[in-house]
């Protein structure tokens, strides 16, 4: 009799001569075809909804109402439909999954904002100053969640802070944790710094109906003057919300917005072109880093921190929204003139305020 070795041995050879035959026959590769043509159609769609959606970003995502409002959309969403591809693919045809593959990979890199920067600049610091910058709209912070805010402080020890929507209670507890430190407000901003302040001024940014300004001032660094701005351009909450209740409007809520918070950039644009010293412009300027609100501001020679020097998404704002829970956006920015090196950038913690704050070391040579 045949030991069971023998006996699995022939079960396996004969289950792998029927697979074998199974896989030659006509009518099985037929259908193994019609299954992979077949899923070639969406993987087809995903490719040029992708393409269009890099194209809008390279040339401009205002252009277009949908692609403006794609901006505030998580961008993880359009990974969903690569990864279906790619459990499809393992399914039906696996050697041709490295396609779904790539797709996807292009989503959670570039069309999610994704930075690396293996090293960061080591200048001589006996030729010039290092100074750590801190931006954050704390949304009025109130006394509980000021703590956080106050943390934050505490553990990266910013030289120079700028906040966004700051009220009076704000600036009085600032004024006392900061004691000894130059501080200015003005409206919704608060400037604080360990270095003297001068100049400190409202820049209008008016545009339609819509009046906003920005604070502009002067930090002395090593003798230098450095001019200094921060700013919160109009929200893309009402457009975005028309969008939600009422689709009929859809485009004309988006285009509205935008076009109010270009406006304003233009503005902004306008009085940096005119400033004869280092720069540094900081704020919430309510737009992703590919929006063409930052591109104007690139346009006159302007960084944008994370950009340059950050590591990983950098988001600052989604954490407070409902279903989502997490950071998806990166729309609070620090922005420095050429004369700049910038060295790190990082987003701070989430707990304090809707936005995250964030922080750049920055570098301005004598």
């Amino acid at each position: 009799m045949p030991d069971e070795k023998t006996t699995k041995k022939s079960a396996l050879s004969a289950q792998s001569e029927k697979t074998k035959k199974s896989a030659q026959n006509p009518e099985s590769i037929l259908k193994r075809k019609r299954m992979t043509w077949i899923l070639m159609i969406p993987t087809v769609f995903y490719l040029l909804f992708l393409v269009a959606l890099a194209y809008a970003g390279y040339t401009g995502p205002e252009r277009w109402w949908w692609t403006s409002l794609n901006l505030y959309l998580p961008q993880w969403i359009w990974a969903i439909p690569g990864v279906a591809l790619i459990l499809l693919y393992l399914l039906v045809r696996w050697r041709w999954v490295g396609i779904p593959l790539l797709l996807t990979l292009w989503v959670i890199t570039a069309q999610m904002g994704f930075v690396f920067h293996l090293s960061s600049p080591s200048p001589d610091l006996t030729k010039g100053t290092k100074l750590r910058l801190m931006t954050y709209n704390i949304k009025a912070g109130r006394i509980d969640n000021m703590n956080s805010i106050l943390e934050d402080i505490r553990e990266s020890k910013p030289d120079v802070i700028l906040f966004q929507e700051a009220h009076r209670g704000n600036v009085d507890i600032m004024r006392q944790t900061l004691y000894g430190w130059n501080v200015e407000a003005i409206d919704q901003y608060l400037i604080a710094s360990q270095l003297p302040i001068t100049k400190a001024e409202m820049k209008t940014l008016t545009s339609g109906d819509v009046r906003l300004n920005a604070m502009r001032c002067t930090l002395t660094v090593h003798n230098k003057p450095v001019t200094v701005y921060t700013v919160h351009l109009h929200s893309p909450r009402s457009g975005l919300v028309t969008s939600l209740h009422a689709a009929r409007r859809s485009q004309e809520a988006v285009t509205d917005n935008t076009d109010l918070r270009l406006n304003q950039a233009k503005l902004l644009a306008d009085y940096l072109r005119k400033e004869a010293t280092p720069m540094i412009l900081t704020g919430d300027l309510n737009a992703p880093v590919q929006s063409e609100v930052c591109q104007e501001l690139e346009d006159i020679g302007l960084r944008d921190a994370f950009s340059a020097a950050g590591r990983g998404y950098g988001y600052t704002y989604g954490q407070f929204v409902k279903v989502i829970h997490m950071p998806y956006l990166r729309i609070d920015h620090i922005m420095l003139s050429a004369d700049w090196t910038i060295l790190k950038s990082w987003p701070g913690n989430k707990e304090g305020s809707e936005h995250r704050p964030v922080f750049a070391d920055v570098y301005l040579p004598h």
